[in-house]
């Protein structure tokens, strides 16, 4: 080998340099392809066959205000009046939990799980469209496109209802277009705590007195900025926190009784106020629901989620605000909003109602995953849907006959929910190891045996 000419030679090592290379990205940027389909409002059939079309029956809050904290992870979001001397990032948004207390059948407190890379691109793809992220999304961070997978704002304009957006920029790059009034602000200069902020707070309020919107998405910035700046254990977070909280209670004085409040974090951050990976402090942000008429049909229960993946947003808001689940998502709704016995199947949704449309809109797979050739490493949808169709054609049976559902029914909708999710996430949102490995392994193999002595 040591005879080869130098040509040759430089030929060899290329070879085995893009080889490893296409073994490692094969493990580390998973692909993921879009289903190109929506979800319409007659996807779910009535017991007699005809079109529940719940898109025209009066949905259950009329108006929606989404402040997108970033990075409020859900350490900030806790109180602990026990704590003397809590540090800058600690019970700075008392507001939270003042209100959860106070009127509990009103609001509540979740830990919000997101899925890696926790980016904010990734994570405002995953809360509107109710899919999974791809790791070779990352290198697209800086470079926003739009989205063209169905999601809530798209079937929210689909509808006739008017979406108001202001705060970080990224959103007019993902939704051009799509806003019936928008208000951008530059979001990449990580020093500037204030400009996206202070832009958001000299529109908001006008607008909620306003009557041109009936889904308000407000994106504050700083207190990611200011993670990335200084970190969480500094006075300007503390600062920053406590503007949160001031707006917070403002924005919760200025709702009507048909208006929705989610105040949420896309993502949490480390110690040192960076994030974009899967630990659980990157992972864990805050999600805090609130209506000033009752929200939930009883006090916090055993039943409660100790955490919500944010994925559950999207159907969750769909079935709240009368649109149909987009296509593509594979959460879950929330169940502790609906009440465990309803009254039609488009009316007052029960639990196993909402659980019913959840299954029946959207939810591509398995079998567009499967013929868009991506790999698919457990069978465990297909096996339940044999079961969830027995257990369908008997609650159709049940409600047309006016007899109640069979008990199992709920459970096996949500078994049948999490593994579809479950597979999901094995397929596009983890490492495959073993092509890593050999990315890595095979040039140093190959090297050796090129320069090893004969």
């Amino acid at each position: 080998m040591k005879r080869l000419p130098v040509l040759a030679l430089l030929l060899c090592l290329c070879s085995v340099y893009f080889v490893g290379i296409y073994l490692f990205v094969g493990g580390f940027l998973l692909v993921r392809l879009e289903v190109n389909r929506t979800s319409g409002c007659g996807d779910v059939l009535q017991p007699g066959g005809e079109p529940a079309d719940f898109c025209r029956v009066r949905p259950r809050f009329s108006r929606a205000v989404l402040l997108i904290i970033d990075a409020l992870k859900i350490d900030f979001a806790r109180f602990d009046p026990s704590n003397e001397a809590p540090r800058p990032h600690e019970n700075k948004l008392p507001v939270l939990e003042e209100t959860a207390a106070a009127r509990p059948a009103h609001c509540r407190l979740y830990p919000f799980r997101a899925d890696p890379p926790t980016t904010t691109m990734q994570r405002i793809k995953g809360f509107t469209t109710g899919s999974l992220p791809t790791f070779v999304d990352v290198g697209n961070n800086f470079a926003s496109t739009a989205i063209l997978e169905d999601n809530l704002i798209h079937q929210l304009g689909t509808v006739g209802k008017r979406v108001v957006f202001m705060g970080d920029d990224t959103w007019e790059s993902l939704f051009p277009k799509k806003f019936h009034r928008s208000l951008p602000f530059p979001s990449f200069n990580v020093k500037d705590l204030h400009t996206v902020d202070n832009g958001i707070l000299q529109h908001l309020y006008s607008t909620m007195i306003g009557g041109d919107w009936d889904v308000l998405v407000a994106h504050f910035l700083g207190v990611d900025h200011c993670g990335h700046r200084f970190g969480p254990d500094h006075p300007a977070m503390a600062d920053k926190l406590t503007q949160m909280d001031g707006v917070i209670r403002s924005v919760i004085d200025r709702l009507q009784n048909d208006t929705l409040l989610v105040v949420m974090g896309d993502h949490g951050m480390t110690d040192t106020g960076d994030h974009g990976g899967d630990s659980q402090k990157e992972t864990d942000a805050a999600l805090f629901l609130y209506s000033p008429a009752p929200l939930f049909p009883g006090p916090p229960s055993q039943n409660e989620p100790d955490v919500v993946p944010q994925t559950d947003l999207v159907p969750t808001l769909a079935l709240l605000l009368g649109i149909p689940i987009p296509y593509s998502s594979v959460g879950q709704v929330l169940l502790p909003l609906f009440p465990p016995h309803g009254q039609g199947a488009v009316g007052s949704l029960s639990q196993l109602e909402a659980l019913w449309i959840n299954r029946k809109t959207g939810k591509p797979f398995p079998g567009d995953v499967l013929r868009n050739g991506q790999r698919h490493p457990t069978r465990e949808p297909l096996s339940a849907e044999g079961g969830l169709l027995r257990l369908s054609s008997e609650y159709l049976a049940t409600v047309r006959e006016g007899r109640p559902p069979s008990p199992e029914l709920a459970a096996s909708l949500q078994a049948y929910l999490t593994s579809v999710r479950d597979t999901c996430r094995a397929t596009w949102a983890r490492f495959n190891p073993l092509k890593m490995a050999a990315g890595v392994g095979h040039p140093g193999v190959c090297l050796l045996d090129v320069f090893h002595p004969v």
